[in-house]
């Protein structure tokens, strides 16, 4: 059987990791696996199976298209830059030459684009990885192209239900989307949480977070967060490991708040679970993700967590018992934090919580073979 998968990078992320995850757990199967990428050089590229072939696809973008594309984004904040660009990707692209059984769009935006319109296959998938209208996405702009598909997947109840919601405003009624989690390879978590020692400084209090420095993960509410602990007189040192268009003006409300030592933007990391492992707690902030596979991975790796709604909403954090549920307000996240600085006790009960994410890797593993051999 042949498939093919698109995504547009294999730079760090959640559908990324869930990807490569996703690729080594097929390698062995009874499959021919082809993926297409649109940018070259993610740190993930390395991790991908050598059984499974690398399309580059790269899509040269003439000059006035250029300026008009940048004109575009100034005009039209509230668009989702996927939808801005997806004319000129089809314009600039042919038909792909092969043929597949199974085509798999991973993520929306340009991979749907480019397999709803450049792809032949005899069955269509494709991956919703965030909440869809609150990523920016406009489903009038989309739905020529979901109608293409033959099954809709998203990675969360909120995310399908968001989805679902934006069908019926348009009064979309032959699209039925499913839920399959992001999938997760627990036991190469672990194993690369003990690769090396990050050298933490001993006696104060250490606190991770991990994710891209995007609107989306609201480090703004972080470091505002940081600033109320160290107020207060708490030593602490918070670690974000993540790179993004946010990192300039997440420096200068660093400098802002005068936490250049307390508060540390390490870029991007291809190995960020020993600095979850070494942490106290993890954190996260975001104002909506898809699934949040951070937070996921930080529980495999037995971590107190403090996060906002979307951890309770997804189902992966039960407050007070998995975890802590936040109102995204610095005071709220700071005061969370502190309870956990403060309370030993409650730490070691919520990092004991068993986390059955052993049996969901074989759940979604199946879900996704399933799907695709049903053809």
């Amino acid at each position: 059987m042949k498939i093919l998968f698109v995504i547009e990078s294999l730079h760090l992320g959640g559908a990324e990791k869930s990807l490569v995850t996703l690729l080594n757990k097929l390698k062995d199967k009874d499959f021919q696996i082809d993926l297409l990428i649109f940018k070259s050089g993610g740190e993930l590229e390395s991790d991908i199976p050598h059984k499974v072939h690398i399309i580059r696809k790269n899509i040269k973008i003439g000059f006035l298209d250029r300026i008009i594309l940048k004109l575009s984004k100034l005009t039209h904040t509230k668009v989702h830059h996927a939808q801005l660009f997806r004319k000129y990707i089809l314009k600039n692209t042919e038909n792909f030459k092969h043929s597949y059984d199974v085509a798999i769009a991973y993520n929306q935006g340009l991979a749907t684009y480019y397999v709803s319109e450049r792809i032949k296959a005899n069955k269509k998938l494709a991956w919703i990885n965030v909440e869809y209208t609150k990523a920016g996405y406009s489903i009038e702009k989309d739905i020529q192209f979901y109608r293409k598909f033959d099954q809709i997947v998203t990675v969360s109840k909120p995310a399908c239900e968001n989805f679902s919601e934006a069908l019926a405003l348009i009064g979309e009624k032959s699209i039925e989307p499913m839920v399959i989690k992001d999938i997760t390879n627990n036991e190469e978590i672990r194993r690369k949480a003990s690769a090396f020692d990050p050298k933490f400084e001993n006696n104060i209090f250490h606190i991770c977070s991990v994710g891209r420095l995007v609107y989306q993960k609201n480090y703004t509410l972080a470091i505002k967060a940081a600033s109320i602990l160290k107020l207060k007189g708490y030593q602490f040192k918070w670690h974000i490991i993540g790179d993004g268009a946010e990192r300039k003006q997440l420096n200068k409300l660093i400098d802002k708040f005068k936490l250049n030592e307390d508060f540390i933007l390490y870029g991007s990391k291809i190995n960020p679970y020993p600095y979850i492992h070494h942490a106290d707690i993890f954190v996260q902030t975001s104002k909506s993700e898809g699934l949040g596979l951070t937070v996921i991975e930080a529980k495999i790796l037995q971590k107190p967590v403090v996060a906002t709604a979307f951890a309770k909403d997804n189902g992966i954090i039960i407050h007070e018992k998995t975890g802590l549920i936040s109102p995204s307000t610095p005071n709220s996240i700071a005061e969370n934090i502190e309870r956990l600085i403060n309370d030993i006790d409650l730490r070691q009960q919520i990092s004991k919580q068993p986390y059955s994410v052993d049996d969901d890797e074989i759940k979604t593993l199946n879900l996704i073979e399933n799907l695709i051999r049903a053809i």
